[in-house]
């Protein structure tokens, strides 16, 4: 009851008697200075983020890179990699074997 009364007091109004309680024992046990509470709007939008943002950023990921933005990332990653091919023929201290080794692992598919 200890642990769960510890774990939701913080999400009630700064008015209520557990919320006082716990943040009295929060100021003891942590240093914060008496009194010193954050903007309740922060805190609010801090948890939501915490909670669904990685959920909301997948929205945010599908309107900005809708349509054919994967093809165009493919191409993009295809070039670079490409580009670091030439480059291994380029390195003067790696041999022939040891830059043909690269490359064939840089072409390996990702799982």
């Amino acid at each position: 009851m200890t642990q769960a009364a510890l774990a939701l007091s913080p999400y009630l109004g700064t008015s209520t008697e557990a919320w006082q309680a716990q943040r009295t024992l929060l100021e003891v046990l942590t240093g914060i200075k008496k009194g010193a509470v954050g903007d309740r709007g922060e805190f609010c939008v801090g948890k939501v983020e915490e909670t669904l943002g990685f959920a909301a950023g997948r929205f945010f990921a599908n309107k900005t890179f809708g349509g054919d933005s994967r093809a165009k990332g493919i191409m993009i990653i295809t070039d670079i990699v490409d580009a670091f091919k030439v480059s291994l023929r380029a390195i003067d201290w790696m041999d022939e074997k040891s830059a043909n080794a690269a490359a064939e692992k840089v072409s390996m598919p990702v799982i």
